[in-house]
């Protein structure tokens, strides 16, 4: 699952171009899972995220998915 917001974004569709706002453990991980390794799905919040996106990141499709008592953890 992608989505369409710009700077919080799924690990699937993180870009090259968003490397210097996702930084370079983020982005590393982002190709190994692109390129078919098992890396646990994610978001990564862009630097470039305002307080608003930030504020309601719990409200992001992507936690639709993720079971209520499913751990993860935030780096």
């Amino acid at each position: 699952m992608k989505t369409t917001d710009t700077q919080i974004v799924q690990l699937d569709g993180l870009t090259a171009g968003q490397e210097p706002l996702a930084g370079a453990k983020a982005y590393n991980c982002a190709r190994l899972k692109q390129a078919g390794f098992r890396v646990p799905d994610g978001l990564v919040v862009l630097s470039a995220a305002n307080k608003h996106e930030i504020a309601n990141l719990a409200e992001h499709p992507w936690f639709n998915v993720v079971p209520a008592d499913e751990k993860f953890a935030v780096r």
